[in-house]
């Protein structure tokens, strides 16, 4: 009634400064917004001291009914407040895909990042609420992959779409680096449709996204239809089929993808990665290989394939000194020995960290056994904690030591404190001892 009996003013303002329009979606008055905004003279995208038009305050203030009455009256919908968010931004940190999938018919913006870096279509990734049918990512399945007669994924590039694909979050982490660390294969695959990605971006730590699918293990969802049909859903598979990922880049640590991925024992990725042209010899900051990793966890599988590479240097040294040998002579591991010791080119005397002092120190009697038949192996080789029959009489490794003897000329290198722990007399010279059936 004042409005057109007394020609009242629709925008004015309180000290905030905020016009009525913004109480009545305070108290979420549908009635009156709708008679206020009938008003033509009514500034449906008026900004308070926060910057914040009614859309923007009514989204953010959790008044989702009168925002989808605003969108009737055709507000501006890209008008960011002081924090940098958007209307689109609140409406997916408020999970509403409704409101969201109105928001985006309407031509909102997904990439505007706020202050902490984060664009509407990154907190979706992040919040893992982002809906089926985004259409600012969301080409056709059948457009992206081809499957080829042995049912390989090829990717096949598409023309530029809408938005941006590099947006980082404050981790320096961008949408393909979130959507990976999530498991979400059907936004990978949308996002390398993009001819703008980048799929060597690298975080703060310099990991790349096939870093992160290797530490995280290409965790996916139980695929769709549509990704049944027209692609393959592991992540590690859409990484590497895009052709031109750096396989052997980096992190800050100087670890590979292979080596994030035999570490975090992320068999299925490490498999998928060893398939391609990658170099088995890289070593992350402390020295390890992808065979340490595998040597030290025990994984046959990576081990096996790694072992078969032409390339392979299987006598590197970690920074401590160990080779992958001496991992798996030390977890007594006999099978992972044995396909080490099937290559000729391996070194069972290793300098620092002998194998054999390793499995004697641990009681593992099989191994030992076993690295005592190799033409080369040096039975008195010393390291900072004395010999193989030194460590396995101090430890109480009865067998082992045993064993030991047997190959020994004398037990000279045994201690009188490690040899009573034996419950053996000391014997008074180091000459025979019948008790061992050796000689001198």
């Amino acid at each position: 009634m004042m409005l057109r009996s007394y020609q009242a003013d629709a925008n004015t303002t309180d000290d905030k400064p905020r016009t009525p329009i913004f109480y009545a979606i305070r108290t979420e008055n549908e009635t009156m917004i709708r008679t206020l905004l009938f008003d033509k003279r009514a500034d449906i995208n008026w900004q308070d001291h926060r910057r914040q038009t009614p859309l923007v305050y009514a989204i953010a203030s959790k008044k989702l009914s009168t925002a989808t009455l605003l969108l009737d009256f055709a507000p501006c919908l890209n008008t960011i407040d002081v924090k940098r968010r958007s209307a689109i931004w609140y409406a997916i940190a408020h999970c509403d895909e409704n409101l969201v999938q109105a928001l985006l018919e309407r031509g909102s913006d997904l990439r505007t990042p706020d202050y902490k870096h984060f664009s509407p279509f990154s907190l979706a990734i992040a919040k893992e609420t982002t809906p089926q049918d985004y259409p600012a990512v969301t080409p056709p399945f059948r457009s992206q992959f081809k499957n080829d007669s042995t049912g390989e994924c090829h990717y096949q590039k598409q023309s530029p779409l809408p938005g941006y694909p590099n947006t980082r979050n404050w981790h320096g982490r961008t949408l393909l680096h979130q959507a990976t660390q999530n498991g979400d294969s059907r936004i990978v695959q949308q996002l390398l449709a993009y001819e703008e990605i980048s799929i060597n971006s690298t975080d703060r730590h310099s990991c790349t996204a096939l870093h992160i699918a290797a530490e995280y293990g290409c965790m996916v969802a139980p695929p769709s239809k549509s990704q049944q049909k027209y692609g393959n859903t592991s992540i590690t598979g859409l990484l590497l089929a895009y052709g031109d990922v750096d396989i052997n880049a980096p992190d800050a640590k100087g670890a590979t993808a292979l080596c994030s991925a035999a570490d975090f024992e992320r068999t299925a990725v490490a498999l998928q990665i060893l398939a391609e042209d990658v170099d088995v010899n890289m070593a992350g900051q402390t020295g390890r290989t992808p065979l340490h990793h595998a040597a030290r966890t025990k994984n046959i599988q990576i081990a096996c394939v790694i072992l078969a590479n032409e390339d392979l240097d299987p006598n590197v040294c970690d920074d401590y000194g160990y080779t992958p040998l001496t991992y798996a002579a030390w977890n007594g591991d006999l099978r992972m020995v044995e396909l080490f010791l099937a290559r000729e080119d391996i070194q069972v005397n290793v300098q620092e960290a002998p194998p054999l002092f390793y499995a004697a120190s641990e009681g593992h009697v099989e191994v030992v056994r076993r690295l005592l038949c190799v033409d080369t192996i040096d039975i008195d080789q010393q390291s900072s904690n004395g010999s193989p029959l030194c460590v396995a009489s101090e430890m109480g490794h009865q067998e082992v030591t045993m064993l030991l003897l047997g190959t020994q000329h004398h037990p000279t290198s045994i201690s009188k404190t490690a040899w009573e722990t034996l419950h053996f007399p000391w014997p008074l010279t180091f000459g025979y001892h019948k008790s061992f059936g050796g000689s001198r």
